[in-house]
Formats: C-alpha cells, structure tokens, sequence
C-alpha cells in the first residue's frame, strides 16, 4: 500500500503528510509568520526571509519570476536579482506571496 521510501506517516488533525524523499527529514512549516511591509526595503526583506525560509505555501507562488527566485539558493542572488526589479515588479511580488500565506492560513485553521 505505502510506496518503497516512505519513512513515516504524520496524522494531525484530518491532514496526513507523507515523509519520504530519500529520507530526508522535511522541515514543515506551518506556523511561519510573513512579515508585513510598507515600502520597497520592507517588500524586499520580507519576499527574502520568505524565499530562505521556503514555508509550505511558497509552491502556490506560481509567476515566472517568483519560480525564477525560487530556484535560486543563495541570498547574496536573491539580493542581486531584487536590485535589477522595478518597484511594481516587487510590489506584484509581495502581494503574490501575501496573497498565498493569507489562503493558507485560512485553509489551517490549526496553526501551532
């Protein structure tokens, strides 16, 4: 019935999170708290602690740029890429991210 990998199988109420991944330990993080912002700095701080944090709504956040972010893995690039960005291409940015740390929190409504 489980698949070949499967190292353990977490039942919290009415969620069941499949650990496998050639058993590495999966750090879930369900209780991350995005930080809110008002100006571009602030936008920028708050997108980089959420790209080096990877809670697990950030696979929602689905735009090319956002993906091209994520495949990035070191903040020195993020930093980078986040100095050649227009003010609106960051404002898009964080209300995206927001956007999905909102609808997740919504959905779990069990938050540590």
């Amino acid at each position: 019935m489980l698949k070949k990998g499967l190292k353990s199988l977490l039942i919290t109420k009415n969620v069941v999170y499949l650990f496998h991944i050639n058993f590495k330990k999966i750090e879930m993080r369900s209780n991350y708290t995005m930080l809110e912002a008002t100006n571009r700095t602030e936008a920028q701080i708050s997108l980089l602690d959420v790209l080096t944090q990877r809670p697990l709504w950030i696979n929602k956040c689905t735009s090319k740029l956002f993906v091209i972010l994520l495949s990035l893995k070191k903040e020195e690039s993020i930093i980078e890429v986040f100095s050649y960005l227009t003010e609106e291409m960051v404002t898009d940015l964080f209300v995206e991210a927001k956007t999905q740390y909102y609808n997740y929190k919504d959905i779990t409504k069990w938050n540590y």
